[in-house]
């Protein structure tokens, strides 16, 4: 079977000025084992981060965590090769995955923070914020939690986290 990844190519670790920093070059590729090609599916990607595939393979998705989006590419069908913003989620959107019921486990590592969402609309702001940031780290209030999503992408539930354990 083919393997669907992604990659985001800045310089920044993966955190919060990687996050800001991050320029339209990620992109999600499948690689076909037997061929031993790889083909891009998708580019221009801020921060792709995760990849999911449908149970029963007619589309995966992955999540652009730097505009807060779950991303939908149809492989199969009328749509194949179309990929689409599929989902906004309330914060930075981090690994994502199917259980056997079809059901998408999106995990968000911190709610959108008002001003990084301003900082991010400037680049002169955002670039004066990653300068900084580099030297003194910023740490938004941080609220782990998890969307468990149907096929259709409506929430089922919220999964909110508790300091004491791993969800």
């Amino acid at each position: 079977p083919p393997v669907f990844h992604n990659n985001k190519w800045d310089s920044f670790p993966p955190s919060l000025a990687g996050t800001l920093a991050a320029h339209p070059q990620g992109r999600v590729l499948i690689y076909d084992p037997d061929t031993k090609e790889t083909t891009r599916l998708m580019y221009g990607l801020r921060y792709a981060n995760g990849v999911a595939i449908s149970p029963d393979g007619s589309y995966m998705v992955f999540a652009d965590t730097s505009t807060n989006i779950i991303m939908k590419y149809f492989v199969t069908g009328p749509k194949a090769g179309m990929g689409i913003p599929w989902l906004d989620t309330p914060g930075y959107p981090d690994n994502i995955s199917f259980d056997s019921k079809g059901r998408l486990y999106i995990s968000i590592v911190t709610e959108r923070d008002f001003f990084v969402k301003f900082v991010e609309n400037s680049p002169f702001l955002k670039k004066l914020l990653v300068t900084i940031m580099q030297i003194i780290p910023y740490h938004p209030p941080s609220r782990c939690f998890v969307w468990v999503v149907d096929s259709r992408g409506q929430v089922i539930t919220t999964i909110l986290d508790d300091p004491n354990k791993i969800i």
